[in-house]
């Protein structure tokens, strides 16, 4: 992940830990990303980077994780679901360098949903 690429994910992060956490979303429920990294190489980072981030909102690491690649190492999925009834899904795939990084995110609460693409 480049160094701007990363710091959008932090200030991505913060903005949903402050939504959180000022009670506007109500409880954490699921997250959807869909994001395209530069290089194939960095499909499998991206999707850490933002599995980290669902870990932090959803409390500590999924009880279930189920991972597909494919056959090129172009894409990743990943479906994620923690004991309390929480849910991730992580899709990235490789773009063309020229179209750079992107993430869109849906994220469900109890009481509101937020929605960001960059």
């Amino acid at each position: 992940m480049t160094t701007a690429a990363a710091e959008d994910t932090r200030n991505l992060q913060e903005a949903v830990q402050r939504a959180i956490d000022d009670g506007s979303l109500g409880e954490p429920r699921f997250a959807r990303f869909v994001a395209h990294s530069p290089l194939p190489g960095l499909v499998s980072i991206t999707a850490n980077r933002l599995i980290d981030m669902a870990e932090v909102w959803f409390g500590g690491p999924p009880a279930q994780r189920t991972t597909r690649h494919d056959a090129a190492g172009k894409s990743v999925t990943e479906l994620l679901k923690w004991s309390g009834g929480q849910g991730a899904l992580v899709i990235v795939s490789a773009s063309p360098p020229t179209a750079g990084t992107s993430v869109d995110l849906m994220f469900l609460g109890s009481r509101g949903t937020l929605y960001h693409e960059a």
